[in-house]
């Protein structure tokens, strides 16, 4: 590694941590000073540690952070743990449990991959290090505040691309973060092959975009394993019954973007898993009974190519997202969308037979639903390509004003006659919707529903985005 002047040294980190640093207190030269010094004029680590002395002023807390770095990085030194040492210092000088874990699970996306930043908080949603909170959108917030002072740290660096959002870990950085998970995480394809290498410490697998053409013919015993992410591989074909046997604590399982044909029998033995991607498995024409993963909280089998619904997916009673998005579908057994009423993403593509959905839509008011409140917690409904729908429910009592729903979205509806969206009345009037609320549907498919309350569309129209068949 090529290494700067001591000049050159002195105005990368000025120019990081911000040169009012010492316009604002100039006796703070002689520490600063110091701590570049310590920076070992390795153009990362004075990138990162400046990263981590912004928004010190206090000259108390300079002296002591300039006392723990000199406190990491004694001992035996060459190139490659002088940089260690000074990036594992930023990574401890976040001092926030959630913002080390965030930056630990980037490093199992591939080296130098942009990773995307909506897709990065969906997933650290579903690992649990953000945690649950009370709309989707303080989530993300949440989210994009992580990310954003891991930017701000010199820890991850941002971008764009098509208007598109991401963040990408360095080389160095991910291999320190590699380091500190030790043998928890595996991130290697040889280490993937070969079942001694699945230790019984290991917690988090990640062999993403590998390519490989073939599952591994292991029967791994790793009961503290809790995510394996195998997206975007070919694996053509199934995946032998014992893989999963002995992987009792896995939370999180993704194989989407693959080209297995179905699911082993032993995944309905996975009674903690919360979270199964499927999308894009085009190939995928069988899933399990579902009926013990009562833990599952995200069910995601979109774009596959799977003509039943997966017996025992009315025992889901924690699911809060369901992605339907599958054309072969044939068929949606009754009773079952009256019992997930923990959901707050659904999403219903062609495919189902519209009678169906219609003939669930009865079951609902048949089993009392109707007049009340059902799916309180939805936040998002996607209606996709079902066009002799006419309705999803007979009765319009389904979703209030007082709900947290954000978006409903119909698509390719046309004979669609009602929404099962009612307004609380206000002395005879509607009251207002979710200022969130957005419905994206055709003109000619609104001004064609029916209502209730005729003032109800009136309320609801400026909440509308009208949109067209290439949307």
């Amino acid at each position: 590694m090529e290494l700067l002047s001591k000049e050159e040294s002195w105005n990368l980190f000025l120019d990081t941590v911000g040169h009012d640093v010492l316009i604002n207190n100039p006796n703070l030269k002689a520490i600063v000073e110091e701590v570049v010094k310590e920076c070992a004029r390795l153009p990362l680590a004075i990138i990162t540690i400046a990263g981590s002395f912004k928004n010190i002023i206090d000259v108390s807390e300079w002296r002591n952070a300039l006392e723990e770095l000199r406190t990491s990085i004694k001992g035996p030194n060459n190139v490659a743990t002088e940089v260690f040492k000074r990036l594992q210092f930023s990574y401890k000088r976040l001092k926030d449990e959630k913002l080390q874990h965030c930056l630990l699970y980037c490093a199992l996306y591939p080296e130098d991959y942009e990773i995307d930043r909506d897709e990065l908080i969906e997933h650290l949603i579903d690992e649990g290090v953000i945690e649950r909170m009370k709309s989707r959108q303080a989530e993300f917030d949440k989210g994009h505040t992580m990310l954003n002072k891991l930017e701000n740290a010199c820890l991850l660096e941002g971008g764009s691309r098509d208007s598109e959002y991401f963040v990408k870990m360095h080389d160095l950085i991910r291999d320190m973060a590699l380091q500190i998970a030790g043998p928890k995480f595996m991130v290697e394809l040889e280490d993937f092959q070969d079942e001694e290498k699945w230790g019984k410490d290991l917690v988090k697998v990640s062999l993403m975009r590998n390519y490989m053409s073939e599952f591994p013919y292991i029967s791994p015993r790793c009961p503290k394993l809790s995510t394996l992410l195998l997206n975007g591989n070919y694996f053509n074909g199934s995946i032998l019954d014992s893989f999963f046997v002995h992987l009792h604590g896995l939370n999180v399982l993704d194989l989407s973007y693959t080209c297995i044909t179905s699911l082993p029998s032993s995944t309905s033995d996975l009674e903690n898993l919360t979270t199964l991607r499927l999308m894009d498995c085009h190939s995928l024409t069988h899933v399990p009974s579902l009926a013990k993963l009562t833990a599952l909280r995200k069910l995601d089998i979109s774009r596959s190519s799977i003509k039943e619904i997966p017996h025992g997916l009315e025992m889901l009673v924690n699911l809060r997202y369901l992605g339907l998005d599958a054309r072969d579908l044939e068929k949606m057994p009754l009773g079952i969308l009256p019992k997930l009423t923990q959901l707050q993403l659904e999403e219903i593509i062609g495919g189902v037979s519209d009678d169906e959905v219609e003939e669930e839509a009865e079951e609902i008011e048949e089993t009392g639903m109707g007049s009340n409140v059902i799916f309180p917690k939805l936040r998002k409904l996607s209606l996709l390509d079902l066009p002799e729908l006419k309705t999803i429910c007979s009765s319009s009592n389904v979703i209030v004003s007082d709900s947290p729903l954000q978006l409903i979205y119909i698509f390719r509806c046309p004979k669609l006659k009602r929404l099962p969206l009612s307004l609380r009345l206000a002395n005879g009037q509607p009251s207002s919707p979710p200022s969130s609320l957005r419905i994206d549907i055709k003109k000619e498919v609104w001004e064609l529903l029916e209502w209730d309350n005729h003032d109800t569309k009136n309320v609801l129209e400026p909440h509308c985005w009208f949109i067209n068949d290439q949307a």
